[in-house]
């Protein structure tokens, strides 16, 4: 059962329908103000009968007045659209009308109104225009709030009769779903200090004489080469030998584990979720290692495995992480831990750094974890990302002035303890943890320019 603002609202922006304006709203109260001063009742009944006259035939005139639209259609034109961004949208309808008003004039005037995708923000969306036959371009500009995939409604044009008491309204189909990326502006600006840490951190940072090699090209064969290196599908081609050349192995690889639970749908004082801190932190850590040479691997997960990117490298390896992972939202359900342990261990076997962005309060809540995350350990370095719970901070800080509040503080401190209690269980078993507030990149490329140094031969 639909409520009846639902209703109206729907019967206000339904097809090919006739409205009142609110001149005619203004109209009809002026108009109505001297009936309760008519104690006459024939005066009244008059009055009345002849006011209803004229606001019908001015209505009537203003129908007239109107064109019918025999064609209608709307395309939008949406740029790329990033969180936090300001984009520009461009909205072209075309019509088609007859009737005698659109041969007296040009131009009439119309409301166009976009229905934008929730969870963004608009100056407004509905535009004033000058609606002409063929084509009309009107612009307005739109912040995303939230990335991942969006859709656009229909657009509604509302004509106006000359009087301006009466409109027709229609409706272009125009639905259209876009993606919005993340904050792919402000991980280029922190690029540098990332490059900064790096270098302060150490330069070793390729692995070299360990008799691991990679492919690097196909050449020329040579007398003295080692025929092993035969490349014969390519020999085949040319009708010469050809040889494959190779180079020292250079490049680690990096498990980037994103926590989708309930606790990273938390909104933090910066205004974004923790998923969105985490997942801008991940995607830049993965920009600088993938410039040095390394593998990265990205698993995002809740109670199941919402998107796995296996082992990308180079430019296109970042435009495909940020693809896969541009639509990752938080799930009200607990995380499983052994979703993440049992993807790790079937699918990468070589010592690497697992980079874990999860929430401290539901690990801790987790019994398994710390059991499965010793035994991941053993082959792979680990390293565990949380945000500070700002929330019990803050209730620690907070004046008791009653039990109920002084209850919230003993809970709140309860709570703490078991992170710090927790926390201190992970570092004995060897497992690097990091907690911040908002800004996780500076630690969290500190640990990968330990892996990095600690691989080196």
């Amino acid at each position: 059962m639909t409520s009846s603002r639902n209703w109206f609202s729907k019967w206000l922006f339904r097809a090919n329908s006739w409205l009142p304006t609110r001149r005619l709203a203004y109209i009809v109260a002026v108009s109505a103000i001297p009936a309760p001063f008519l104690h006459n009742s024939e005066v009244l009944d008059f009055y009345l009968t002849l006011d209803i006259a004229v606001l019908l035939g001015l209505c009537m005139t203003d129908i007239t007045s109107l064109p019918r639209l025999t064609a209608i259609s709307a395309t939008r034109f949406v740029p790329r659209l990033q969180v936090s961004e300001r984009a520009r949208i461009s909205l072209c309808v075309t019509v088609d009308a007859v009737g005698r008003a659109w041969a007296d004039a040009t131009f009439r005037r119309a409301r166009i109104r976009d229905d934008l995708p929730s969870l963004t923000q608009a100056e407004t969306d509905t535009r004033e225009a000058l609606l002409a036959i063929g084509d009309t371009t009107i612009a307005y500009d739109l912040v995303p709030l939230q990335r991942g995939n969006v859709s656009f409604g229909n657009v509604h044009i509302r004509l106006f009769g000359r009087l301006g008491l009466m409109c027709r309204q229609y409706r272009a189909e125009a639905t259209k779903t876009v993606t919005v990326w993340p904050d792919l502006r402000m991980t280029s600006e922190r690029q540098a200090a990332l490059e900064q840490v790096l270098l302060r951190e150490g330069s070793h940072l390729r692995r070299t004489g360990s008799g691991q090699t990679e492919f690097s090209h196909i050449s020329n064969y040579a007398a003295g080469d080692d025929p092993r290196h035969i490349n014969w599908h390519a020999t085949a081609r040319k009708g010469f030998p050809m040889k494959n050349a190779y180079q020292p192995e250079r490049g680690q690889h990096i498990i980037l584990a994103i926590d989708c639970g309930r606790g990273m749908g938390v909104i933090q004082q910066s205004g974004k979720t923790r998923l969105d801190l985490a997942l801008e932190a991940a995607l830049l850590l993965a920009g600088g290692a993938l410039k040095n040479g390394d593998e990265v691997s990205a698993i995002a997960y809740s109670d199941r495995v919402h998107t796995h990117v296996s082992r990308v490298k180079g430019e296109a390896g970042i435009r495909e992480l940020v693809y896969s992972l541009s639509d990752v939202a938080p799930h009200p359900v607990y995380t499983g831990v052994h979703t993440l342990i049992d993807i790790v261990f079937s699918h990468y076997k070589r010592r690497s750094l697992l980079l874990l962005f999860s929430d401290l309060t539901d690990l801790a809540a987790n019994d398994l974890f710390l059991r499965r995350m010793a035994i991941l350990e053993r082959r792979h370095s680990c390293l565990v990302a949380s945000f500070t719970d700002e929330a019990l901070e803050g209730a620690m800080i907070t004046p008791v002035r009653n039990v109920a509040e002084a209850t919230a503080v003993g809970a709140a401190a309860g709570l703490l303890n078991r992170r710090r209690e927790y926390k201190e269980q992970l570092t004995a078993r060897g497992i690097d943890v990091i907690e911040t507030r908002t800004e996780l990149l500076p630690d969290v490329a500190r640990a990968y320019a330990r892996f990095k140094n600690s691989r080196r031969s």
